[in-house]
Parts: C-alpha cells; sequence; structure tokens
C-alpha cells in the first residue's frame, strides 16, 4: 500500500511541475504595471515548488487569482 501512495505522490508532483512550467510567463501585475516580479500562485499540496513559486493555500475555486505581484502584493487573474 504505501508503494502505491509514493507513486501516486510523484505522480502528482509531476503534474504539478508541468503546471507550474505552463503558467512560467506572468502578465504585467494590472496595478504597479511591473511583470518582472509577478510571480504564479500554486494551490494544493505542493511538496518542491519551484523556487519564486508563491504558494496559494490547499483550496481553488473559480475566483481563485493566478498570480500575485511581489512588488505591490496585488493578486490578479484567474486560475
Amino acid at each position: 500500500m504505501f508503494n502505491g501512495f509514493a507513486r501516486l505522490r510523484d505522480t502528482f508532483d509531476d503534474l504539478s511541475d508541468r503546471w507550474e512550467r505552463r503558467n512560467d510567463r506572468p502578465e504585467p501585475c494590472p496595478k504597479c504595471g511591473d511583470s518582472s516580479q509577478v510571480r504564479v500562485i500554486a494551490y494544493g499540496l505542493i511538496r518542491n515548488p519551484r523556487k519564486g513559486t508563491v504558494m496559494g493555500g490547499c483550496c481553488i475555486s473559480e475566483a481563485s487569482p493566478k498570480w500575485r505581484c511581489l512588488r505591490c502584493k496585488s493578486e490578479f487573474g484567474l486560475s
């Protein structure tokens, strides 16, 4: 049973990595206009998030923001 759990966890981590790579191109922040400080918000229980990823918690909804600007702390875009 433990081996099956480990495989499931590895599959989830792989999917999380692919999702993060797909969302690597940030939009400019609508509040301050900066795009160099905008990071993707990752949701879920991600074991090894990529550097620069902002964790958004375990729950995601249709209204959850996709991006966070580290400069002005604005969150925008839909996930």
